[in-house]
């Protein structure tokens, strides 16, 4: 169906755009990123630090529910549609 190509262009832009949001929102909180206990960036102080706490978790959580329906429908095509 035509709809369909457009769900699937706004659920994978969605994807990566959370993926960018994520870290974004955590080095606003003025946390650091750290790779394998090594301080690879230190988080930015900045005045968003309240707003981007409480946006950091539902971020979070939309993401997981976003790439499980990804997998779902994934193996939904390649068991239900390939028959």
């Amino acid at each position: 169906p035509p709809h369909q190509g457009k769900a699937v262009l706004i659920g994978h832009l969605s994807i990566y755009a959370l993926l960018v949001a994520a870290p974004v929102s955590g080095l606003l909180q003025g946390f650091g990123i750290r790779l394998f206990d090594h301080l690879v960036s230190k988080g930015i102080g900045t005045p968003f630090a309240e707003a981007s706490q409480a946006i950091h978790g539902p971020i979070a959580y939309l993401l997981t529910v976003l790439i499980a329906g990804h997998v779902f429908m994934a193996l939904f095509h390649l068991i239900c549609l390939s028959a």
